[in-house]
């Protein structure tokens, strides 16, 4: 449920640098090498 959370409120500004980092962390799994 956290990476729902977290995936769902991307376009908000997250409201720790963890939250942040997290966020960028889950975003760049998502996306295939070489992008």
């Amino acid at each position: 449920m956290r990476e729902r959370l977290v995936i769902g409120n991307w376009k908000m500004n997250p409201p720790t640098i963890a939250d942040a980092v997290e966020l960028a962390r889950n975003v760049a799994e998502r996306m295939p090498p070489g992008v």
